[in-house]
């Protein structure tokens, strides 16, 4: 009888943890990546956009990785005319994220890191 007792409380204690864990691994996962909903992000991406060196923007992704830091990730195409236009395409490019979205650093505001690939387009 106490084997029976003890194989069904063992049952039942497994499978909580793992729908305690399941929920707690949702909830976490999510918490990690947010997608960023802040202001400024579609008048960040539209001053990209007319930037003359930019042709087109394959895709952009603003992400809130922990409390105050962000991550943007960005794929362009972009008419390069020497060797030196993409560094300062993507100075460029990642000044004026860190400048729009962000803030004086140490008062509370996100930092931002900006990955950007530069595909050449003819």
């Amino acid at each position: 009888m106490y084997a029976w007792v003890d194989r069904t409380l063992s049952l039942t204690i497994a499978v909580s943890m793992i729908m305690l864990g399941l929920r707690l691994v949702k909830i976490l996962g999510s918490m990690l990546l947010m997608r960023y909903g802040g202001e400024g992000v579609p008048e960040v991406i539209k001053a990209i956009e007319q930037d003359s060196a930019v042709t087109t923007i394959e895709e952009a992704s603003f992400w809130q990785v922990h409390y105050s830091l962000c991550m943007a990730n960005l794929k362009l195409h972009v008419h390069l005319s020497d060797a030196s236009t993409e560094v300062k395409i993507r100075e460029r490019i990642s000044r004026l994220i860190k400048d729009r979205l962000g803030g004086v650093y140490g008062r509370g505001k996100r930092t931002w890191d900006v990955t950007i690939e530069i595909v050449p387009s003819s």
